[in-house]
């Protein structure tokens, strides 16, 4: 009988239920967003760190055109909306913030550079 206890137990360790492990979830707490920034603010000790957070917030509200390595590439402005800066920087994004002044996406608060539509601006080399 002990062998065959000893096969039984043997053969749970092979063919039985595996354990699923749990998926990690990292903590995004203290990731600054626009919603908990003002908050992190507030909590934070170190004043440099603190200074970071508030320039994030100024960014945002801003509406600046990030590009992949988090660096500011433009502010959008009447004659230049964040939507003609993010297709001119592939993987680039806007910070977003509901009452971000001027340039959001989706908002009709920029308009077209007339030199660039007509082909004469810098940006295509003519005038330089």
């Amino acid at each position: 009988m002990s062998k065959l206890k000893t096969v039984i137990e043997f053969g749970k360790k092979i063919f039985g239920k595996k354990k699923v492990k749990e998926k990690f979830k990292p903590d995004t707490s203290k990731v600054p967003t626009s919603k908990n920034i003002s908050s992190l603010i507030a909590k934070e000790q170190d004043p440099f760190v603190r200074n970071k957070l508030q320039s994030i917030k100024e960014s945002a509200a801003r509406g600046d055109v990030i590009s992949k390595s988090g660096n500011v590439i433009a502010t959008p402005t009447k004659e230049r909306t964040a939507e003609s800066i993010i297709k001119r920087n592939p993987g680039s994004y806007q910070r977003r913030v509901p009452e971000a002044k001027g340039g959001r996406i989706g908002y009709k608060s920029g308009s077209t550079c007339k030199l660039a539509m007509k082909g004469k601006g810098r940006a295509y080399g003519k005038n330089s």
